[in-house]
């Protein structure tokens, strides 16, 4: 679960705006 925290950044942070988001959707499936 290490590497998943680094992929998604924390709520209220601007990544959420920036291309990382992308990499939060593909870790959602990576866990479950």
């Amino acid at each position: 679960m290490g590497p998943v925290a680094m992929l998604r950044p924390p709520p209220g942070t601007s990544s959420q705006t920036q291309p990382d988001g992308r990499f939060r959707l593909f870790s959602f499936p990576f866990l479950g």
